[in-house]
């Protein structure tokens, strides 16, 4: 194992994605995607979420990132992408986006985010992802909660 440290040590920043892999691994502690202080933002939501305990954050995490919505043929996929071809309009991405927007780390202002809209905006309410995904995603379902959201909220303006 020091022969190998020492390799790496050498190779300098062409290994630097590799660090913490074998030689001197990260703690079971550390470098988690949630981490210990995982607090997600639950929003209230039209649509309830019952495989998830009503959470649409734990919705998001069903997406594994598979990538299965991307595939070139075959299968419904969502038309959007097929056209696009930006990650952005995959149920995957659009899983991720949410994800983020619960996380509120990068996406701060929830649905009012002008990424969100633009991401939930293309989707056509085909239902291709929902036989697409593997680990039956739930970009339909947000959709809906945030066009209804966002009406709610223009509405009560």
């Amino acid at each position: 194992m020091q022969a190998f440290r020492e390799f790496k040590s050498a190779l300098g920043s062409r290994l630097e994605d590799e660090s913490g892999k074998l030689i001197d691994p990260y703690r079971l502690d550390e470098n988690l995607r949630l981490g210990a202080g995982y607090d997600p933002w639950q929003p209230e939501t039209h649509f309830k979420f019952p495989d998830d305990h009503g959470s649409l954050a734990a919705a998001t995490m069903r997406c594994v990132g598979v990538g299965k919505c991307r595939h070139d043929s075959g299968g419904v996929m969502c038309p959007s992408y097929r056209v696009t071809r930006e990650e952005e309009h995959s149920t995957r991405g659009r899983a991720h986006l949410l994800w983020e927007m619960t996380k509120r780390d990068v996406i701060k202002d929830g649905w009012k985010s002008d990424a969100v809209k633009e991401s939930l905006d293309l989707c056509l309410a085909c239902k291709g992802c929902k036989s697409d995904c593997r680990s039956a995603s739930m970009s339909r379902p947000s959709r809906r909660n945030f066009f209804r959201t966002t009406t709610k909220r223009i509405a009560v303006r």
